[in-house]
C-alpha cells in the first residue's frame, strides 16, 4: 500500500448516500474492492465511526451498510480523485440492486443483539412440518439426507513459515477453483463466486490467518482463528440479512481446510426427484449437487435470504428452511410433498395427494 503514495499525496473525502436496496452486502463489497484496485490510491469507507479498508471486503460486510446509509470514502495516492468518481459513479448506480426514490428503508439494526433464526415448527402439525418460504416451488419425492463429515485439523509443524506457505498454497488453490467454477457458472451464481473470491484475498483475513500461525497455530488453525471473529460480528449485526453471509464465511473456512488435508468432499448421490433434507447447506455444497435430480430442500436451519436460498430460487428449486428439529424425526427414503410457497412439508401425503402434484408439476412444465 505505501507504494501507491507520494509525499505529497493529496487525501481526499467523498461523501453519499447509499441507494443499493439490500445495502453493502458481500457481492456489492467484492465489486468494490475490484474497482479500487484498479488505482493508484488507498481508500477507505467510513459509517458510523467505524472504517474497513476497500481492500477488505470482509471489513466492509461487517459495517453493516444499509439502504440509503450516509457513507464517507477516504482516498489517498496518485489516482486518489479518479478513485473516487469511479466509486460515486458504482454506488450511485445501484449495481444492479437499485432502490425506486422514496423506497422504504429497512429499520435500524440493534447493536450487538445476536439475530435469531426464523421461529420454526416445534413438531408436525396436520400432517405438515412448518417452516419459512426460502425458495418458492412444488415438489414431490422421497428424503435423501445430506451430513457433513468432520475434517482433521493438523497443529503446526513446528515451522512458522512452512504453516503459512501451507494456508497461502490452499488459498490460492481454492481462488483458481473458484474461477474456473465461475465460468461454467449462471449470473446469480457468477456474483456469489466473486464474492467468495474476493473474500478470500482479503489481505486482512489472511493477515489474521498469518498472525496466529506466527503464535503457534498450524495452517488450519490459523485459517480457523481469522474467519471465527468474522462470523461472530456478522451474527451479532442484529441485521438477517448480513447473519446469513456468516455462512459464505463458514463455506470459505471448509473449502480450505478440506484443501489443506488433501480431502475432496464428494457430493452426495441423488436419486431422481431427490426432497434434500440437512441441518444447513452452504453454497458450494449445493453447486456440487446434480440439481436436475433436485426437487426440493428443507433445512432444519438457514435462512430465506442466504446465498443458498438465492441460488435455489435461481435454479427453479423448492426450498424450506428454519423447519426445526422436528425435521430430524424423518427417516430418509420417506416421500414427502413440499409446498415452499406455503413454507410446509407434508410428512405423510397420501397417493392421491401425490398424483395431484406431479400432474400439477406435468402442466407446469408443459
Amino acid at each position: 500500500e505505501p507504494a501507491a503514495l507520494a509525499d505529497d499525496a493529496p487525501a481526499l473525502t467523498r461523501t453519499l448516500v447509499v441507494p443499493l436496496r439490500h445495502g453493502i452486502h458481500a457481492r456489492p463489497a467484492a465489486r468494490l474492492r475490484q474497482t479500487a484496485g484498479g488505482f493508484e490510491a488507498i481508500v477507505r469507507i467510513e459509517f458510523d465511526k467505524r472504517t474497513a479498508s476497500l481492500r477488505s471486503p470482509v471489513g466492509i460486510l461487517a459495517l453493516g451498510v444499509r439502504l440509503w446509509d450516509e457513507v464517507t470514502l477516504h482516498a489517498q495516492g496518485r489516482e486518489a480523485a479518479a478513485a473516487l468518481d469511479a466509486l460515486e459513479e458504482l454506488i450511485a448506480g445501484g449495481m444492479g440492486e437499485k432502490a425506486e426514490p422514496g423506497e422504504k428503508r429497512p429499520a435500524a439494526p440493534v447493536a450487538a443483539t445476536p439475530v435469531a433464526a426464523p421461529q420454526a415448527a416445534a413438531q408436525v402439525v396436520d400432517g405438515a412440518l412448518c417452516g419459512v418460504c426460502a425458495a418458492p416451488g412444488l415438489a414431490t419425492g422421497r428424503i435423501v439426507r445430506y451430513r457433513l463429515a468432520d475434517i482433521p485439523v493438523a497443529p503446526s509443524c513446528g515451522d512458522p513459515v512452512r504453516e503459512r506457505a501451507a494456508l497461502d498454497a490452499a488459498l490460492d488453490e481454492l481462488v483458481a477453483r473458484i474461477a474456473a467454477e465461475r465460468e461454467a457458472a449462471d449470473p446469480r451464481a457468477q456474483g456469489i463466486l466473486s464474492a467468495h473470491a474476493a473474500m478470500l484475498e482479503d489481505e486482512d483475513l489472511r493477515a489474521a490467518a498469518h498472525e496466529a500461525i506466527d503464535n503457534g497455530a498450524g495452517a488450519g488453525e490459523g485459517w480457523q482463528a481469522a474467519i471465527a471473529p468474522q462470523v461472530a460480528v456478522l451474527l451479532r449485526s442484529g441485521d438477517a440479512r448480513l447473519a446469513e453471509r456468516a455462512d459464505d464465511m463458514r463455506d470459505l473456512e471448509r473449502r480450505v481446510l478440506l484443501l489443506l488435508a488433501g480431502q475432496v468432499e464428494q457430493p452426495v448421490a441423488l436419486p431422481e426427484g431427490a426432497v434434500l433434507v440437512a441441518e444447513d447447506l452452504l453454497p458450494s455444497q449445493l453447486l456440487a449437487l446434480d440439481t436436475a435430480r433436485l426437487a426440493a430442500i428443507a433445512l432444519v436451519k438457514g435462512g430465506p435470504t442466504s446465498h443458498v436460498a438465492i441460488l435455489a430460487g435461481g435454479m427453479g428449486v423448492a426450498m424450506v428452511v428454519a423447519m426445526g428439529a422436528a425435521l430430524d424425526t424423518l427417516e430418509e427414503g420417506r416421500e414427502v410433498v413440499v409446498d415452499a410457497a406455503r413454507a410446509v412439508l407434508e410428512v405423510a401425503p397420501d397417493a392421491a395427494r401425490v398424483a395431484a402434484v406431479r400432474e400439477t408439476l406435468d402442466r407446469l412444465a408443459a
